[in-house]
């Protein structure tokens, strides 16, 4: 599996147009993929994100 680095919770939450959950529902997405997703909302949390990457 992939790795990738954070995605900013607070702008990703609130699309309308990307539902990660109904992504998968409707398999466009595997439900494994959404495992591959981590949110961040500060530029520390990110990092700490990539360290682990």
């Amino acid at each position: 599996m992939k790795k990738y680095g954070p995605i900013a919770s607070k702008f990703y939450n609130n699309l309308d147009f990307i539902n990660f959950d109904a992504l998968s529902r409707w398999g466009t997405i595997s439900p494994e993929d959404l495992k591959i997703f981590k949110f961040a909302d500060s530029p520390q949390r990110a990092f700490s994100i990539i360290k682990k990457v």
